[in-house]
């Protein structure tokens, strides 16, 4: 994993952030930089992260939420390597590819939980992963691949 902190440029930079929206919303889009961990909470809210421009530092950037009676929509780029861990109660965790089929999501998961072929290692020394984990209850998590 990149040591952010190493990098004279960022030192500065705040290494996690927590977005909360409670019977309102947050979003962020466009060109962002997210910090290593961002936390956010939607309670009886939105929080809407579009990471299709974000300038994501190589390593993991950890996204965890908590979704009550909320929503949480995230927007990735379709090289974007995503992992999502999250769970649900009454609620939805869904990854959505760009023609609204969950199929890609369904086939990674089953290829994880059979111990089917592993992915070819990646070409960058350590390319950039967003790492979702979070609880929806009552709520949802949805991840749209554009």
């Amino acid at each position: 994993m990149h040591d952010r902190h190493g990098d004279d440029a960022l030192s500065d930079f705040p290494s996690s952030e927590r977005l909360t929206a409670v019977f309102s919303s947050v979003s962020r889009h466009g060109e962002w930089l997210p910090t290593e961990e961002l936390r956010v909470v939607a309670g009886f809210g939105t929080a809407k992260l579009d990471f299709t421009e974000a300038l994501l530092a190589p390593g993991v950037t950890e996204l965890r939420v908590f979704a009550l009676f909320g929503a949480v929509e995230v927007f990735v780029p379709a090289e974007l390597d995503v992992e999502l861990d999250a769970s649900a109660l009454f609620g939805t965790v869904q990854r959505v590819d760009s023609r609204g089929s969950v199929s890609g999501f369904l086939r990674q998961q089953i290829r994880r939980v059979t111990h089917g072929e592993p992915e070819p290692p990646p070409v960058e020394d350590d390319p950039p992963l967003l790492r979702i984990s979070g609880h929806a209850i009552f709520g949802s998590i949805i991840v749209r691949v554009r």
